[in-house]
């Protein structure tokens, strides 16, 4: 074997090296969710993100079906339908589906899969990556949430405004159909206001000055 010869495998070992590390560095620091797959849904790798989130060590999910492994029971189909039920696996594809963990709890991954072909253009295994999307599930249900209250609470307002026809003598309004109300049921009507009664100093001064003294012992006024 030649110099040149040996210095060039040598130079190809190194690169395979460097790409596998460089590879294996990039699955292991990204914060999203990566399992390698084979064409049947099996899984040949998965990276340190799914293994935290989901609760199950490599040695655990190595070889288990990806979605009988991960996603709850009635969701395995958003999976199975592209690798078993279809003639050939369909890809690329975005799904949306919940995560099982180990533990029981659940969270919302937006996934996206991708298929690495061979020299003859067939489907040598499938990446699926996965993002968490939990938080702004929830952001977006307390948002749609807010929106729903805010739209009741218009909907109970009610507001005066205009001119309101009022009897100078019996002080009752007339509605818009031309009928006559009492002030209060009018308002009632017409808002959400309700009304309690009393009498005022000056009213049960003319109507009841025998009672002045008890109801209104600090009035002043003769």
């Amino acid at each position: 074997m030649s110099p040149g010869t040996r210095s060039k495998r040598v130079d190809s070992t190194h690169l395979i090296r460097f790409e596998r590390n460089f590879l294996s560095g990039i699955l292991e620091t990204t914060s999203a969710l990566i399992v390698v797959l084979d064409t049947q849904g099996r899984i040949l790798r998965l990276n340190r993100a799914i293994e935290q989130l989901a609760g199950f060590a490599i040695l655990e999910a190595v070889g288990a079906t990806f979605w009988e492994l991960f996603l709850p029971a009635e969701e395995w189909s958003v999976f199975s339908d592209r690798f078993v039920e279809s003639p050939a696996p369909r890809f690329p594809f975005e799904a949306q589906t919940r995560l099982k963990a180990k533990c029981g709890t659940v969270c919302d991954v937006l996934w996206s899969s991708s298929a690495i072909l061979n020299d003859e253009g067939a489907t040598d295994f499938v990446i699926v990556t996965g993002i968490d999307i939990s938080a702004l599930k929830k952001a977006e249900q307390e948002k749609e949430k807010l929106i729903i209250d805010l739209q009741s609470a218009l909907a109970k307002v009610k507001t005066l405004k205009g001119l309101l026809p009022m009897c100078a003598n019996c002080q009752k309004i007339r509605d818009d159909r031309g009928y006559w109300q009492q002030v209060e049921q009018y308002i009632r009507d017409h808002s959400d206001a309700d009304f309690t009664h009393g009498i005022c100093p000056e009213c049960a001064r003319k109507l009841y000055p025998q009672y002045m003294k008890d109801w209104y012992p600090d009035d002043r006024k003769e």
